[in-house]
C-alpha cells in the first residue's frame, strides 16, 4: 500500500473554501501546493492558502504489519498584508467565518474520511486546528499577514 499524502495535499489545493468578506462578498482563496510556492507573497496574491507543514511527522513500524503515520500539514491562509495595519478586531469576524468555511470543506475530502489499508476500508478521524492571527510569510523574513493558520493530522497505516 502507498501513503495517501501526496494524494490528501493534492484534494486540500483542489478544495474550495469560499467565506464572507468584510463586504460582505463570497470569497474563495486561491491555493498554492508544495510545488508551486514562492519566497514571497504580493499583495496581488491576496488572499491565498499555502500548503506547507510546520511540525515533524511520526511514524511507527510494526513488525510484520507494516507502519502507521501521522502526516502534519499546515495548510496556512493569509487574508491580508499586516502593513495595512487594520488590526485584529477589524478582520476577526471574516477570519473566523473563514474557520467555519475550511471545517465545512475539509470535511467533504474523500481522502480525510477513509482510508485503504490491503482488503479492509478503515474510517480515521482527522485532526483539525486552527489558530487566527498575525502571521510572519515566509518565516524569519519580516513580512506580516493576518490569516488563519490550520494544522492538520492525518493518520494512515502504510
Amino acid at each position: 500500500m502507498s501513503s495517501l499524502l501526496l494524494t490528501f495535499y493534492d484534494d486540500l489545493e483542489a478544495m474550495a473554501v469560499s467565506y464572507t468578506d468584510k463586504a460582505g462578498a463570497s470569497v474563495t482563496a486561491t491555493c498554492l501546493n508544495l510545488d508551486e510556492q514562492s519566497d514571497s507573497i504580493q499583495t496581488m496574491h491576496l488572499p491565498c492558502r499555502i500548503l506547507t507543514f510546520t511540525q515533524p511527522d511520526t511514524a511507527v513500524i510494526m513488525s510484520g504489519a507494516g507502519s502507521t503515520a501521522a502526516w502534519n500539514i499546515t495548510d496556512l491562509f493569509l487574508l491580508e498584508s499586516a502593513a495595512r495595519d487594520l488590526g485584529t478586531y477589524v478582520l476577526k469576524p471574516v477570519l473566523k467565518r473563514y474557520e467555519v468555511a475550511y471545517l465545512e470543506a475539509i470535511q467533504k475530502l474523500p481522502t480525510a474520511r477513509t482510508l485503504v489499508h490491503g482488503w479492509s476500508t478503515e474510517t480515521q478521524p482527522l485532526s483539525v486546528s486552527m489558530r487566527a492571527g498575525k502571521f510572519e510569510y515566509p518565516a524569519q523574513s519580516g513580512v506580516w499577514f493576518y490569516g488563519v493558520q490550520c494544522d492538520i493530522v492525518l493518520e494512515e497505516l502504510v
